[in-house]
């Protein structure tokens, strides 16, 4: 490699009008006087001590202000070097001066000049820490731009009613070096060819195979620069076959040659991490204009502690994505007999309220054999009715318009369970008409390869006489499982039972990798992003046998805690949140358990334990998972705006915008409060041009303050019993805050908040009528 600095130093004097190409990112410094920067259409006028942020490969003209004479200092950092502390550098912008003025955004500001100006002092400094300090100085600057003012991805813009497209850009991103072509992305995201070019674009205006060849080339250009690697080298280290193709393609792009490229930009040789150079004035001149900004800063100059993680949310414009939709929502309870315990009722009813419940789901009709069921056959009585126990709950049923799911574990089947359910549903015929079993199901657990008879013989058994009953199956797929054997076992166990189902089911777990021990860190990424993935990819494998029927999760879980306390502490309301809105594009509904009262005593019992998430605590006490889907299913309407932190939706003349801070680290983690306390988010959000007259705004706030239950039980740990008063009052504190203001808007829409690690904000515009 030539030895190259990581950065440039140069002082300059602006006395007339001056053209400047920042082939490297470039922090622009007035020392003196005020100029006008005219930079890529936009015109911004600096005063002495104001910032300015010239982005890579931009062209920016650069005035004199109303006088002759300018001052101004550029610090030109290295793309290798910025790469190497940042990896997504090249596929962002960054914005300087800024025009927010919040205390946060202004203190940024100050402590990044700070920091260059440090940087630039420290160059006339000969001490031997000199070099250590720039290292660390210019690392705090790049860390400082990356947090607080990127601000924009120059990567392709996608709005998509599949967010599939977003990830195989993230895809092409990370591996386009490996000589990435166009049929292993297809089969990475279980695609044909055809169809992701298609789908490619036309979401995106650009061919597939181009964007990748363009993206190869441009990434080659620092290696051209900054390194004295040969030709033949570079094209292999893009991801090129032949230093031919990559010579054609380069010249395409460029219109030179990559040599003629080389030779035009090259650098010069320098062993010093910092390249220095002055203009006319002397470098104590230089030296009382750094110091003389020091003294304009009001604020003690200490090192943060923690950085705050800022964003800038930008919308100006809308377009129908497609029509956002509530997916069906299965609740599980232990027994149908539940239904006859009050607090079950309330529970039920609360999300029926909110309308988040279309299925209830048991995994038994009852806990043992009623005692009007032994009296009705011994005495041969039809005074006794038989399940005059499930009554209540079948009324429930009735009177609520919900759907009965049956989780039955085909190990159970046997003559005498048939001729229960026979009975059982004659009951049900006569007690409630036919048209009753219209709304049950059947979802078979324990289904292999090795019993597809047993599972033809029960469908038989019921189907034949109540060919009302729907029918599933759940897959049978480990967490984690392996791809190759899997499908197999799928296609032949599908084959097998010739569509004698009415839906699919499937469960997925990401807390498998706390059983794998080989190094948890990287499994973290993998765990965050695999319910998706496994969602797909049973998708993939069902669209291969061209079946299409309804597919449900029956129980899920996000990463989490290994012991209650963990599990408490990691607060994960933005991570259940996006998760449900990925899911609702994926699959047709999602299981929870009621409360944890059922599902513990489920796992008493249970041969394998399961794994869901939980809507209430003891009490009635709601937990995140509840507010998570309370909020999912709130967004209403047609989606308009999407990325990968918010959701904006249109439903009439009202506007919702739900936004999160999602963070995935090792749930352990959330017992330190300092770690977490680093991944709150300053966001700043302006909405243009869809917003304008007098709106009522409701903001709804879930983070760990409002919604976790768990940190309100925290204020009472250290009392020994909580008697009903106190109970009481945790159940009306744990919620989402609620803010009520109105606005009169014109045009603009500009509102500043900060979110916890994983909260969630919700706000919704109501037209006022005037």
């Amino acid at each position: 490699m030539i030895k190259q600095n990581f950065c440039t130093v140069n002082f300059q004097d602006i006395p007339h009008k001056k053209d400047i190409f920042s082939k490297e990112l470039t922090l622009l410094l007035v020392l003196e006087g005020t100029i006008t920067i005219e930079d890529e259409g936009q015109i911004v006028h600096l005063c002495t001590g104001e910032l300015y942020c010239l982005n890579l490969n931009h062209l920016a003209t650069m005035t004199p202000y109303q006088s002759d004479y300018a001052s101004v200092v550029f610090l030109q950092i290295n793309p290798i070097f910025f790469t190497s502390q940042f990896p997504d550098f090249l596929n962002v912008k960054f914005a300087l001066p800024i025009h927010e003025t919040s205390f946060d955004k202004q203190q940024a500001v100050n402590h990044l000049t700070n920091l260059l100006v440090d940087l630039l002092i420290n160059e006339f400094s000969y001490q031997e820490t000199r070099t250590v300090k720039q290292l660390i100085l210019l690392e705090s600057i790049i860390l400082s731009l990356t947090e607080h003012f990127k601000y924009q991805s120059t990567a392709i813009s996608v709005h998509s009613s599949n967010f599939q497209t977003k990830e195989i850009i993230h895809f092409i991103n990370q591996h386009y070096h490996e000589g990435l072509t166009v049929k292993e992305i297809a089969e990475e995201f279980f695609l044909s060819e055809a169809s992701l070019s298609k789908m490619f674009k036309k979401e995106t205006g650009l061919y597939l195979s181009k964007y990748l060849k363009k993206l190869q080339v441009t990434r080659s250009a620092n290696e051209l620069l900054y390194s004295d690697a040969t030709i033949e080298k570079i094209a292999l280290n893009a991801g090129f076959n032949s230093a031919k193709i990559y010579r054609e393609q380069f010249k395409h792009f460029f219109n030179m040659s990559p040599t003629e490229y080389r030779e035009q930009h090259q650098m010069t040789d320098n062993n010093q991490p910092i390249a220095l150079t002055t203009s006319h004035q002397q470098p104590k001149e230089i030296i009382e204009q750094l110091y003389q900004l020091i003294k304009r800063e009001p604020h003690t100059r200490q090192p943060e502690q923690l950085h705050k993680l800022t964003k800038h949310l930008e919308i100006n414009d809308s377009q129908s994505l497609r029509t956002k939709h509530a997916n069906d929502v299965i609740v599980h309870i232990e027994y149908l007999s539940d239904l006859n315990k009050a607090h079950i009722q309330k529970e039920l009813l609360e999300l029926l309220n909110q309308q988040t419940l279309t299925i209830i789901s048991c995994f038994n009709f009852f806990p043992e054999l009623p005692v009007s069921y032994r009296l009705s056959k011994n005495a041969n009585l039809n005074s006794f009715p038989a399940f005059e126990e499930l009554d209540t709950g079948l009324a429930f049923l009735m009177n609520h318009q919900l759907k009965l799911m049956i989780q039955f574990d085909l190990m159970d089947f046997d003559d005498q369970t048939i001729s229960l359910y026979l009975e059982l549903f004659n009951y049900m015929i006569n007690r409630w008409g036919r048209q009753f079993l219209s709304t049950l199901s059947f979802n078979v657990q324990s289904f292999t390869l090795d019993n597809v008879a047993l599972y033809q013989e029960f469908y038989q058994s019921i189907h034949h006489y109540y060919p009302e009953i729907s029918f599933g199956i759940k897959l049978p797929i480990s967490d984690p499982f392996d791809n190759q054997q899997t499908h197999t076992n799928i296609k032949q166990l599908l084959t097998h039972v010739n569509r004698t189902y009415n839906f699919l089911s499937y469960t997925a777990d990401s807390n498998y990798i706390f059983n794998q021990t080989n190094n948890l860190s990287n499994k973290i990424v993998e765990a965050h992003h695999y319910l998706t993935n496994k969602s797909n990819w049973i998708k993939h494998c069902l669209n291969e046998l061209s079946i299409d029927c309804p597919l449900y999760l029956t129980e899920w879980n996000t990463l989490t805690g290994t012991t209650i306390n963990y599990n408490g502490l990691f607060f994960r309301g933005a991570l259940i949140t996006k998760q449900l809105l990925n899911l609702e594009q994926l699959i047709d509904g999602y299981g929870f358990w009621l409360n944890l009262e059922s599902h513990e005593h489920y796992n008493l019992r249970a041969q394998s334990p399961s794994i869901g998430l939980d809507l209430f605590h003891y009490h009635q006490n709601r937990r995140p998972a509840f507010f998570s889907l309370q909020l999912a299913n709130r967004m209403q309407g047609t989606v308009i705006r999407e990325d990968d932190f918010y959701l904006l939706t249109q439903h009439g003349e009202k506007l919702q915008l739900m936004m999160w801070n999602e963070n995935y680290f090792d749930p352990h983690l959330s017992t330190e409060l300092a770690f977490m306390n680093s991944q709150i988010l300053s966001l700043s959000l302006s909405i243009h041009h869809l917003l304008e007259g007098k709106y009522q705004v409701k903001q709804i706030d879930f983070n760990r303050e409002s919604g976790a239950l768990f940190y309100s039980y925290m204020d009472f740990k250290q009392t020994a019993h909580l008697d009903k008063e106190t109970i009481d009052y945790i159940h009306a504190k744990n919620r989402p805050n609620l803010q009520v203001f109105d606005v009169d808007i014109s045009e603009r829409f500009d509102y500043s908040f900060s979110l916890d690690t994983n909260a969630v904000i919700l706000l919704e515009f109501t037209p006022i009528a005037t």
